[in-house]
């Protein structure tokens, strides 16, 4: 439940600052703060630290998301706009199989799944290059 309600907040957070810098800075943002997020989880242990990083990872969920249906809105030509969104929905569906099949393959060979969460980060890494390539209107 907290996840869900700080990922509403952070989708109407990420409006207001994509309409001030830009989506792909917004989505650059995004992706940094999960992987710091990501860091947290590596690093602390404590119900304070799982709390404040649950609310964080709530926060970048609806921030991404929001600003990467923006982004695919204003980016994608007219009248194929619906194939891109189809592309972009079909690219998360994979997404959300290889990442946990990932997570698991690795936690259940090294016994520990903070190990598993540096796979993700790397994923993270990679999409943040990638991001860092976007061309972006000034």
């Amino acid at each position: 439940m907290l996840i869900q309600l700080s990922a509403t907040a952070g989708a109407a957070a990420s409006g207001v600052l994509a309409s001030r810098i830009g989506t792909v800075r917004t989505l650059i943002i995004t992706i940094v703060v999960w992987i710091l997020a990501l860091l947290g989880i590596i690093v602390f242990s404590d119900i304070f630290a799982f709390y404040v990083l649950s609310v964080c990872a709530g926060l970048m969920l609806g921030a991404t998301q929001a600003a990467a249906r923006s982004y695919m809105a204003i980016e994608a030509p007219e009248g194929r706009k619906a194939e891109f969104f189809g592309f972009m929905t079909f690219s998360a569906k994979i997404a959300a199989i290889f990442g946990p099949l990932l997570y698991g393959a690795i936690s259940s060979r090294t016994g520990n799944p903070r190990i598993a969460v540096l796979s993700l980060e790397a994923l993270f890494i990679l999409g943040l290059f990638f991001m860092l390539l976007v061309p972006r209107k000034v």
